[in-house]
């Protein structure tokens, strides 16, 4: 992976934790690595495994595969009116995720009330 990938890797990590409304030290406490590593992943400054990826998705309940295609470069041959269209694709199914989770922590939050 490159730093460039690295950042999106850790932008949607960090989108996605926030959605569900998770501190960056309860995510850490549940993947079993320190807050500031993932401090340093959110930040695209580490480069973690894929066993850690694999835990931080199963904690952010997303398949680790939708952190690897946010992070994917767009194919070259792709028109600009095509690229486009990939980015509000990307923009949609990251929005639809934080909608997802919000609801989740939401019913979460409902539940320990009750």
């Amino acid at each position: 992976m490159n730093k460039h990938e690295d950042l999106r890797i850790g932008q949607i990590i960090k989108i996605l934790r926030a959605a569900l409304g998770l501190r960056q030290k309860d995510l850490a406490e549940r993947v079993g690595i320190q807050p500031h590593y993932l401090s340093l992943v959110e930040a695209g400054k580490r480069e973690p495994s894929l066993a850690v990826l694999r835990k931080i998705a199963s904690e952010l309940d997303v398949p680790v595969s939708f952190l690897f295609w946010e992070a994917e470069q767009r194919p070259e041959s792709i028109t600009a009116e095509n690229q486009g269209r990939w980015k509000s694709l990307r923009s949609l199914l990251v929005e639809m995720e934080r909608m997802r989770l919000g609801e989740k922590s939401e019913q979460r939050a409902n539940n320990e009330v009750a």
